[in-house]
């Protein structure tokens, strides 16, 4: 169904659905069908507050070549040797303060390793000194963490440290992460908590975040413990996303039974040691894994599929409100409204972020997901929210 008919046929129900209403349930009835609707449509303004969840992504470059990550595919190889911009300039953060000032979440989320950005120091002495509230959180793999990186993650009271550790096991970590010594990142996260100590701060909170396969799913409960023995307040669980064929005996989905069996040891591990237990949206939608996502995965990075036209999506603003709270700047200062979808906002180097965020193509984004139609930017993404024919 094309935007047109789609924008005739909802007033065209509306009546319909009132005329029912009407016969079988009376006046009053009706009336409360068509406050419902209009309230539905006042509930999301086409302008928005400020983004609550900020994303910068800083860099694209890596110190690490993880036998499973994306960059080791040849289509994002192609495709990070043809981007011009591969490090992100920091000259726009001061002039626009006012986004980062009360944000929930600035999210350092480089392609990559964020520490491995130049400028780490001063974005994050930047964006701490302007912000109102601890608000700066960040994913590492932690081997490029500092004595004097450390000393001003705590000194910045920085929210969240996220560590991306995929196994405890020496033989399992050098599989799926060459190169990283565990002994050295445990290391740095008692050095953090050393320092946390000494200033009195809760600063930053630590998260675990271990990423599995069918080799290290076993792990899960150990993990849970290394977080009680650690410091870490949460750990969230995630599974592999498989980008190259030869890979695809590693998947969780092969192993769906010890998926369950683990997570429910390792939940109520995590339960009586007091440590937060938060399952990836993937896991929770996959705690009965289907095959069928999985070939999803790999024909996107095999077979990128043009979507030409927009997509009628029922219900579309009880899956996604992002364009109301969702900021993302990538490293050339292209503005979108999350990781996925290919809708551009504008540019920070050109505009300011208020120009953007209340822009027209951002008022005709939050137009189109009011009238439950997905723009074509959006379909055939890793969320799910709508897929193409």
């Amino acid at each position: 169904m094309n935007i047109l008919s789609f924008k005739i046929r909802q007033p065209v129900a509306l009546v319909w659905k009132g005329l029912k209403v009407f016969f079988f349930e009376g006046a009053l009835s009706v009336i409360q069908v068509v406050k419902a609707f209009t309230t539905q449509l006042r509930t999301k303004p086409l302008t928005a507050a400020p983004p609550a969840n900020v994303q910068l992504s800083l860099n694209k470059t890596c110190n690490l070549h993880c036998t499973f990550c994306a960059r080791q595919t040849k289509q994002v190889r192609d495709q990070l040797a043809n981007e011009k911009t591969l490090i992100m300039s920091c000259d726009f953060l001061e002039k626009n303060r006012d986004l980062f000032k009360d944000a929930d979440y600035v999210n350092l989320a480089a392609d990559g390793e964020p520490l491995l950005h130049p400028e780490i120091k001063k974005i994050l002495e930047t964006i701490g000194a302007i912000s109102n509230k601890p608000n700066i959180i960040f994913v590492t793999n932690g081997v490029l963490l500092t004595d004097e990186l450390i000393e001003l993650i705590v000194r910045m009271k920085i929210m969240e440290v996220h560590f991306s550790i995929d196994s405890l096991r020496k033989e399992n970590l050098e599989f799926v992460r060459p190169g990283v010594d565990l002994n050295q990142l445990i290391t740095s996260i008692e050095r953090i908590n050393l320092k946390k100590r000494e200033d009195n701060s809760e600063f930053p909170v630590l998260v675990l975040r271990p990423t599995f396969i069918s080799k290290t799913i076993e792990e899960l409960p150990s993990m849970v413990e290394f977080c009680h023995r650690y410091g870490f307040r949460t750990i969230l669980v995630q599974y592999m996303q498989i980008y190259k064929r030869e890979l695809t005996q590693y998947s969780l989905f092969n192993c769906r039974d010890s998926v369950r069996k683990y997570i429910d040891i390792a939940h109520q591990k995590a339960y009586e040691l007091g440590v937060g237990f938060t399952l990836d949206t993937a896991i929770k939608e996959n705690e009965n894994p289907n095959i069928e996502h999985l070939h999803g995965t790999l024909e996107r990075m095999e077979k990128p599929k043009i979507v030409t036209r927009d997509l009628k999506v029922k219900d579309l603003l009880k899956k996604c409100t992002l364009p109301w709270d969702f900021m993302l700047i990538q490293t050339n200062g292209d503005v979108y409204p999350c990781c996925n979808s290919g809708y551009k906002l504008g540019n920070l180097n050109k505009e300011s972020w208020e120009n953007i965020w209340n822009g027209p193509r951002a008022m005709e984004l939050r137009k189109k997901f009011r009238n439950n139609i997905l723009p074509k930017e959006c379909v055939d993404k890793p969320c799910g929210i709508g897929k193409s024919e």
